[in-house]
């Protein structure tokens, strides 16, 4: 299991806001995590908050089916990023500036019931009291306080992961390009009501990025004749959806494909 999104709107539930490319001004959004293997979850994103007048939020939190916290980051009055225990108890605040970008990354075995903690690649602290059980989903609040758009808490970067990643692991959007298309094309629109037709698209890698791994975001989806595709061979319904989220193996001669 691996999710990443850097500011797309690609979440099980709820909506947000972008800012500059980095998501805000949503409340309780979801992330699904679907089979968890492995004992343990790795979690990285990228945090702020834009000033004192933001009473207090649970930035980041992991739980389990039930509804039950296995811990949390909280975000307090005065400019800290918390780590909480099973029961929303701070362990430890970390200080913050207001505007300015905190990178978190955690490590949360949910087999030993721990969460290691660090910020901005320095190792922060340790609880041993988040809950003993295999994480569901994963919830961010990012509430527009009084009104006031400029009042805010801000996330982007996220990636969360059964398998380990570096510390020093972002987020990168690679635009694409179209080598080969049997689909219909009205300026960016491509459509097709036949089967085994292919596009076969490419992304520019930027240079100087060493990418680990790779997804495919597809949005504008309207489903009509057909409602599914084969991405790189693998079956996805895209009936009733605006867009999917896919992994894929490599950001050359990705091939899709319609199919009955």
């Amino acid at each position: 299991m691996k999710y990443v999104n850097s500011h797309r709107n690609i979440f099980s539930e709820g909506l947000c806001s972008f800012t500059d490319g980095y998501l805000t001004h949503g409340e309780k959004i979801k992330i699904n995590l679907g089979e968890v293997t492995g004992g343990k979850l790795c979690i990285s994103y990228e945090f702020k908050r834009s000033n004192n007048s933001i009473s207090g939020t649970y930035v980041f939190i992991v739980r389990e089916a039930g509804g039950s916290v296995c811990f949390s980051n909280y975000s307090k009055g005065t400019p800290t990023i918390t780590l909480e225990d099973i029961s929303d108890n701070t362990i430890k605040a970390y200080s913050i500036n207001n505007k300015d970008w905190y990178k978190i990354y955690e490590i949360y075995d949910y087999e030993a019931g721990t969460v290691d903690m660090y910020v901005n690649g320095v190792y922060f602290y340790r609880t041993t009291n988040a809950r003993i059980s295999t994480p569901s989903f994963i919830e961010l609040r990012l509430p527009v306080y009084s009104s006031d758009e400029s009042k805010f808490i801000g996330i982007r970067n996220i990636i969360v992961s059964d398998e380990e990643f570096s510390i020093d692991d972002t987020v990168k959007e690679l635009p694409l390009e179209t080598v080969l298309s049997e689909w219909q094309e009205d300026e960016t629109v491509y459509f097709t009501e036949n089967t085994d037709k292919r596009m076969i698209l490419k992304a520019k890698k930027s240079l100087g990025y060493n990418i680990s791994s790779f997804g495919l975001y597809l949005e504008g989806i309207q489903s009509g004749e057909i409602s599914s595709i084969e991405v790189d061979g693998t079956r996805y319904d895209v009936d009733g959806k605006s867009y999917i989220y896919v992994p894929v193996n490599t950001y050359s001669d990705i091939e899709i494909k319609a199919v009955e």
